[in-house]
């Protein structure tokens, strides 16, 4: 009898331990799965001539104007930053370097310049830097180009975005290629005409 009753609270004790490591918790919640952000950019499809010097320059196939696009981050509602790369498989920066005149079927070609995985969460800031070659090739003229003097390499869009768990946010922006030169003197200066034209959500 004594034998029987001692089974009895053994597994009476055991069964009580299974329900409190059961509801045991460390206080440590799991991370939500990431999402990822992707940031494509494009030249205007209005934005195809300018004049330099009374004569008016067309765009055309032979055309070339070389971009870099870097330093690529974020920044969440709180101010904390992360980081931006040019894919989801890198895990350092790296330039992207994209030629604006370029076009596909009559068209600017459109380029993805960043594509991270990001916390989901809200954010308010996206900045990067936008730098120049050292010319821009109109028709047959080599034309020298620099950012204007004293003129900072980042840029920041403030505007709001999310960013969800296991979805996609695309950002597409357009710059505008030849409303960002500008002349002054003798000198030509890239003045950077960009804007945030739309946001994509996909589950």
């Amino acid at each position: 009898m004594a034998k029987r009753n001692l089974l009895i609270v053994i597994s009476y004790l055991f069964l009580v331990l299974l329900v409190l490591v059961d509801s045991c918790s460390t206080g440590v919640e799991s991370s939500p799965e990431p999402g990822i952000l992707r940031v494509k950019i494009q030249s205007d499809s209005s934005d195809t001539s300018i004049v330099i010097a009374n004569k008016t320059y067309i765009l055309s196939k032979q055309d070339r104007f070389n971009v870099k696009f870097t330093q690529g981050k974020v920044y969440d509602v709180d101010s904390v930053f992360f980081t931006l790369y040019p894919d989801i498989f890198s895990y350092t920066q790296r330039d992207v370097t994209c030629d604006i005149l370029k076009t596909e079927d009559g068209q600017y070609k459109e380029f993805t310049i960043f594509e991270t995985f990001l916390p989901p969460g809200e954010y308010r800031r996206l900045q990067f830097g936008i730098a120049v070659s050292s010319y821009v090739f109109l028709g047959n003229n080599e034309i020298p180009i620099s950012l204007p003097p004293n003129t900072e390499l980042l840029i920041d869009f403030d505007f709001d975005f999310s960013i969800n768990s296991n979805e996609l946010t695309e950002i597409k922006m357009n710059i505008y290629p030849f409303q960002s030169i500008k002349r002054f003197q003798d000198s030509f200066y890239f003045i950077r005409k960009v804007e945030v034209v739309k946001i994509d959500y996909t589950g």
